[in-house]
């Protein structure tokens, strides 16, 4: 595991595949007024991921912006495995949350270097609740898929 997370650490400069999500991208995540406002003047990046593929595993790095949209922090989509599988969360920097949710909700307080598991079936999202850039190591089953057409029942506001 500490191979993995070495090697995965400076994924900003040696990725197989980079995902960068917009506001344009995200709009349907916060207020349609604050949206539009911000939108006038400039399409914020809200979050960027760093995909390292490894034969059995893959590790995305996750770097979320620091900011609000309204009252609302920037955060991931969030998603369910299409394959019901687990995935280790690793904060490197920042002060973020983790966003679990299955029958029940929840929301976890991420501590620096410690894995948090996401357990199977469940949905799961990132929130930025810091003034710098959230960093969280992801290890998943490149298997596993994602399904982003997840509503998240709570939400994280400032």
């Amino acid at each position: 595991m500490k191979n993995i997370i070495k090697h995965c650490k400076n994924l900003e400069k040696k990725y197989d595949e980079k995902v960068i999500r917009t506001l344009k991208d995200m709009k349907k995540y916060y207020d349609k007024k604050e949206v539009k406002k911000i939108l006038k003047r400039k399409n914020p990046v809200i979050y960027k991921v760093y995909i390292k593929k490894f034969e059995d595993v893959y590790c995305g790095l996750t770097v979320v912006n620091n900011g609000t949209i309204g009252k609302k922090y920037y955060h991931t989509k969030g998603h369910k495995h299409k394959k019901p599988s687990r995935e280790i969360y690793i904060l490197l920097e920042g002060k973020g949350k983790l966003m679990l949710q299955n029958k029940n909700s929840r929301i976890i307080t991420l501590k620096k270097n410690k894995r948090t598991m996401v357990q199977k079936n469940y949905a799961h999202r990132l929130v930025n609740i810091g003034s710098k850039k959230l960093k969280v190591l992801a290890i998943y089953d490149p298997k596993a898929g994602h399904n982003y057409k997840v509503k998240f029942k709570n939400e994280i506001h400032k």
